[in-house]
């Protein structure tokens, strides 16, 4: 691929809900989805809960099965990868989601669970770089070193999330989506977790798609902003000119509903 090439594309992306026996038939989740990912970008993807951005995330990242479309990743189509070639590319990669205690293996220490992927994509790295590189990367989120001995029970939520962000990023992934990394957590620390978001995004170069229905995050955050509406991307464009003008009813309606300071 070139320098000027996305590091992730969609095309056509079509997603369906398989039929319960007896229940509903199939229905479309995500029908023709389109999306661009540069080198070094932050993009977000905005839209209300069941619009199909969870879904987007699964399919992107091989979780669930898409019926029609191409997803590439650093210009190879994941769609058609299968067994030992979509392991070895999984490390370019990485998701951080909603609930990080959920996301955590709870039989599994701090240090075990950051070792995993080291051991999964570095199989020649011996154990002392790996625990140098998993106190490394504890201290890089504002965790301890000695924490790698404890298990996720002993960490708060926002704590617990750090990890996760630890585990997605000690791979050095080119690519990192968050799926409403923040949304579970605190007022008071979705402020830090946004803040190490933006910092090891900017430090490492990390391509980022941020999955949201909180438009104030987006726009701090995101250069460009795709609106999702029931699986189908209605509205995108740079953030800023995207929120100021609208083209779609759907995106206004978005913004109607933010709540603001004084309103």
């Amino acid at each position: 691929m070139l320098e000027s090439d996305p590091v992730l594309e969609v095309r056509g992306l079509c997603v369906r809900h398989a039929a319960r026996e007896g229940g509903r038939p199939s229905r479309a989740a995500l029908a023709d989805v389109n999306l661009q990912l540069g080198a070094g970008e932050m993009v977000g993807l905005v839209g209300e809960s069941g619009s199909g951005k969870s879904t987007l995330v699964r399919a992107v990242a091989r979780l669930l099965p898409a019926e029609a479309g191409e997803v590439r990743v650093l210009g190879l189509n994941w769609l058609r990868l299968h067994g030992r070639a979509l392991r070895e590319q999984r490390r370019h990669l990485q998701l951080v989601f909603q609930d990080p205690l959920a996301s955590l293996n709870p039989r599994m220490s701090v240090g075990e669970a950051l070792s995993e992927p080291l051991r999964a994509f570095h199989p020649r790295m011996g154990a002392p770089e790996r625990r140098e590189a998993v106190a490394v990367m504890l201290e890089r989120v504002g965790l301890s070193a000695a924490d790698a001995s404890r298990y996720p029970r002993l960490f708060s939520g926002g704590q617990c999330q750090r990890i996760a962000i630890a585990r997605a990023m000690i791979a050095k992934p080119r690519i990192l989506i968050c799926d409403e990394p923040v949304s579970s957590l605190d007022v008071s620390i979705r402020g830090q977790i946004l803040n190490l978001l933006l910092d090891l995004q900017r430090d490492a170069g990390t391509s980022m798609l941020f999955i949201s229905h909180d438009l104030a995050v987006v726009r701090h955050l995101c250069r460009r902003t795709y609106v999702l509406l029931a699986g189908r991307i209605v509205d995108e464009g740079p953030t800023a000119e995207l929120f100021a003008r609208p083209h779609h009813p759907y995106t206004l309606e978005l913004l109607a509903a933010a709540p603001r300071l004084g309103g």
